[in-house]
């Protein structure tokens, strides 16, 4: 029914504005270039942790561009500040300000010539999707790293994150072309004290997830 309703959705979301970034090949070298201009693109620039005020990320990301910076890495999901608490706490889903505030950053971002890096920090605590990932626990995968990627609940878990993190930003209308691109998963780790990295012997048994229809 999830999946059904899912595609319902996308059948009626406005089409993605195309990307203003492309990659081509030149002499046997990948490049990126804009697809406008044809001009090749290299990326410039920093890490930047909006604090939830608009206005301030405006000036930043103005003076960014000022000074010949044109990409800026952002942690959508960090949860550093309330802007970035993309999953309610207490809740099931996504937090629709949060979306609505992600969205406008898109925008200014795009209002000052900048491409977007977009970093996850990985299935936010204590949102429904962290507690769908932890049903894959048990005496053989155990922590939220080995559970969340080494499951088929965790594997689960991240996809309805993505596909509902996704869904709810083309559904605002979110500039996508000012995105240069996504890291599902920043500075990813497996703990090695517990299992399955942490048995001395035996097999862990993984159960790969159905594939879509």
């Amino acid at each position: 029914q999830r999946l059904g309703a899912r595609r319902a959705r996308q059948a009626a979301q406005p089409e993605a504005p195309a990307h203003r970034i492309a990659i081509r090949q030149l002499y046997g070298l990948g490049e990126f270039y804009e697809q406008e201009s044809g001009q090749k693109f290299t990326p410039r620039g920093v890490r930047y942790q909006p604090n939830g005020d608009l206005g301030q990320a405006a000036q930043a990301f103005r003076r960014l561009s000022a000074v010949g910076y044109n990409t800026v890495s952002i942690v959508i999901d960090a949860c550093m500040a309330r802007w970035d608490c993309l999953a309610a706490s207490d809740g099931d889903g996504l937090r629709p300000e949060a979306l609505d505030n992600l969205v406008a950053l898109l925008q200014v971002a795009r209002e000052h010539n900048l491409q977007l890096l977009l970093a996850s920090a990985g299935l936010p605590e204590g949102s429904s999707y962290a507690a769908q990932a932890m049903q894959g626990s048990s005496a053989q995968f155990a922590g939220e790293h080995n559970t969340g990627l080494l499951t088929p609940q965790g594997v689960a878990a991240y996809r309805s994150y993505w596909d509902d993190l996704l869904d709810g930003l083309l559904t605002r209308g979110a500039p996508f072309d000012s995105v240069l691109g996504w890291e599902l998963l920043a500075e990813q780790w497996y703990a090695s004290d517990q299992p399955p990295f942490s048995s001395i012997r035996g097999r862990a048994r993984w159960i790969p997830p159905i594939p879509r229809q």
